[in-house]
């Protein structure tokens, strides 16, 4: 037998998720509360029925509020991952920096090259693949018959040629 859900957060985590529940989740009943952290723990909906506190055909009857209750709470989730991953920069950037005062000339290069790739941007990469029916060159296809054709440069009397009607 699975245990039923009651409280899968502790600490801060348990006052950031409560923050996010008063502000945004408030018309929820306990219940459907312990039937939303089922649905965001759970792989598929059948564990998360297992978790939950109400059978099945009260499950599929909660199922479509709650995906809009569960799909805000991720993205407000997300939002502050993304917030405390903005933060770090600084002290990412600094740590990176450090590594251009590495005594060793591996280190040195690594870092200054990395530092580079990330303000300036990566050096284009010429590629070229060849094959029977096409050649690709800085990413631009061609069959053997258009690379023939762009050999020879038309002439002003090529482009008469074009033009004229029987």
């Amino acid at each position: 037998m699975i245990p039923q859900v009651q409280n899968l957060t502790s600490g801060s985590e348990n006052k950031d998720l409560q923050k996010i529940q008063d502000t945004s989740l408030e018309d929820l009943t306990e219940t459907e509360k312990r039937v939303l952290t089922a649905m965001m723990v759970s792989e598929s909906d059948r564990e998360a029925i297992a978790l939950s506190p109400i059978g099945e055909r009260r499950f599929y009857q909660l199922k479509p509020k709650l995906m809009k209750a569960k799909e805000q709470i991720k993205t407000q989730l997300a939002d502050k991952a993304w917030d405390n991953l903005i933060a770090s920069v600084p002290k990412a950037a600094r740590t990176l920096a450090k590594g251009l005062d590495q005594p060793s000339y591996k280190y040195q290069f690594a870092a200054s090259k990395d530092i580079l790739d990330r303000v300036l941007g990566r050096a284009v990469q010429r590629s070229e693949v060849r094959s029977k029916e096409a050649v690709t060159v800085l990413n631009i296809n061609a069959t053997p018959q258009e690379l023939e054709g762009l050999k020879h440069p038309l002439s002003p009397l090529d482009a008469g040629d074009v033009n004229q009607s029987d």
